[in-house]
């Protein structure tokens, strides 16, 4: 598995794996990596985005940051990705920590998400001097952490991205 997939693809359900891929042939490099969801790497994140609802077996399509083999100590690599973005938050912006799992994941959603969650309000107070505000309906800035078998892909999604190219489920 590449170590520079930026893009996550998760099918519909109409469709199947084969369909999807077939559909997708020429856009970029996928690799199925969970029951309906497909790593990818593409040279232009933004215009596959802009294009994805012309995907007819396309349910949604999210860019990735980093991806990597979920170790023993996810947690902390989750930790240390969040703290790159620090600087990125304003004092006034809301937050929230979000993670999707997808097949035979052995680790907690609500598990991850609280543990995260006090790491970059620690941080936040630590950096920004100000306790910050968690929103988890329509944050201002939202760390997506997606969880696959094995593979673990993160971003860093402002509302904007998030409501332009429909990045988070209705």
């Amino acid at each position: 598995m590449p170590r520079d997939w930026n893009l996550l693809v998760i099918r519909r359900k109409e469709c199947s794996e084969e369909e999807l891929l077939k559909e997708l042939e020429g856009e970029g490099e996928f690799e199925v990596c969970g029951e309906g969801v497909l790593f990818g790497k593409v040279d232009d994140v933004t215009e596959f985005l802009e294009d994805a609802e012309e995907f007819r077996c396309v349910s949604r399509a999210v860019p990735l940051e980093s991806v990597f083999t979920a170790p023993e100590n996810l947690i902390s690599v989750v930790k240390r990705h969040v703290a790159k973005h620090i600087d990125e938050i304003e004092p006034e912006e809301t937050l929230c920590v979000h993670v999707e799992t997808r097949g035979d994941v052995r680790v907690s959603n609500k598990s991850i998400e609280r543990e995260v969650t006090a790491y970059l309000q620690r941080l936040v107070e630590q950096v920004l001097g100000r306790k910050p505000k968690i929103d988890r309906k329509n944050p201002d800035k939202m760390i997506s952490i997606y969880i696959v078998g094995d593979k673990c892909g993160i971003c860093f999604l402002t509302r904007e991205m998030r409501e332009k190219y429909k990045l988070t489920r209705p």
